[in-house]
């Protein structure tokens, strides 16, 4: 469910709780974790505030 997490940010732009939540099939405790497991991997970046406003997309390449 991740990696079609991951996918549908790239292809949508960025990816909100709700729809991962939609996506995934998870609860929003299940799909927060998710969402910040995939922020710590380096895959997504948290943008936006807090709440219903944060939303995530994929993370950039870093320069070497």
């Amino acid at each position: 469910r991740q990696k079609k997490a991951v996918r549908f940010a790239k292809a949508a732009s960025g990816i909100s709780n709700a729809q991962y939540r939609e996506i995934g099939g998870v609860s929003e405790s299940t799909a927060l974790r998710d969402l910040k497991e995939l922020t710590t991997l380096g895959m997504l970046e948290r943008v936006g505030g807090t709440g219903r406003t944060t939303s995530y997309v994929v993370a950039r390449a870093k320069p070497s």
